[in-house]
């Protein structure tokens, strides 16, 4: 599948799915499943693939998933794929038209989960430190509105949003549509002006987590989908991915990575 097609695609309301099923479905817990209040370990690891089991077996009535399906074609929910993982099997799968499930599909803002998850990894290896101030590593950058507030902002506070970055994400994340309208995301987000002191206040937004693929790689001196086929997918088993750029050449931080839902889960599990 092109470029083209995984963007029409994924600008659908609801991107794929893979839910990490913690709790069960349903008033009572079915025979033979016991509640000592921990989450199993499965005696498996699923690197080449999930192992499937009923959802009774798991703790899960198979009646509310046929009923949840259901619910879902007759209100016409827009929903590419519905995967289900109960203590590390797989108990529901499903896919909906037009996706196949065998190709990758865009994830959305979950790759600003795995964006910092590459950040922790950095950091567990060294390479970087969640208090590294944001402006150290674009020494070679003019930055429009310099505030000491800016000189303040961290790895930390990009990773957990509150940068104190002028950024809204009303009017469908109109800073992001902004910055996507520049011709230099980097640059547009180290300009913007400070609205708060950094870790003042939380604000999703999402130019600042864009800034993490730059850092680290800047940090690592690899890109963050090469740093992320070595650390993360490689070692999960995960084998297709592909990540848009910004027009940089950096690998968007706070969306357009592509997975396939078995392997997208496996970062859940």
């Amino acid at each position: 599948m092109n470029k083209k097609r995984i963007v029409m695609i994924s600008s659908l309301v609801v991107a794929a799915i893979a839910l990490i099923i913690l709790g069960v479905m349903g008033c009572r817990i079915p025979s033979g499943i016991t509640t000592s209040g921990r989450v199993p370990s499965p005696d498996y690891w699923p690197t080449t693939g999930w192992q499937t089991n009923t959802p009774e077996e798991q703790g899960i009535y198979s009646d509310k998933l046929a009923d949840a399906l259901l619910a879902m074609r007759e209100q016409n929910v827009q929903i590419h794929s519905l995967l289900m993982i109960r203590n590390g099997y797989v108990v529901a799968d499903a896919t909906f038209y037009p996706y196949d499930g065998q190709t990758v599909h865009n994830v959305a803002s979950v790759t600003k989960s795995v964006m910092t998850t590459l950040i922790g990894i950095a950091v567990d290896q060294g390479i970087l430190n969640l208090d590294d101030k944001m402006v150290s590593f674009f020494p070679n950058r003019s930055i429009a509105n310099p505030d000491e507030r800016k000189d303040e902002i961290t790895v930390r506070h990009l990773a957990s949003m509150s940068s104190g970055l002028n950024c809204t994400a009303e009017a469908d994340e109109l800073t992001l549509q902004e910055m996507e309208s520049s011709s230099d995301y980097v640059q547009f987000v180290l300009d913007r002006k400070a609205a708060w002191a950094p870790g003042e206040h939380f604000v999703y937004c999402s130019p600042a987590i864009h800034l993490l693929s730059p850092i680290l790689q800047q940090a690592t001196g690899t890109t963050a989908l090469d740093f992320a086929r070595q650390y993360l997918f490689e070692p999960l088993g995960i084998q297709e991915a592909m990540w848009l750029r910004d027009p940089q050449g950096y690998y968007d931080g706070w969306s357009n990575l592509s997975l396939v839902p078995h392997e997208m889960a496996k970062v859940g599990f």
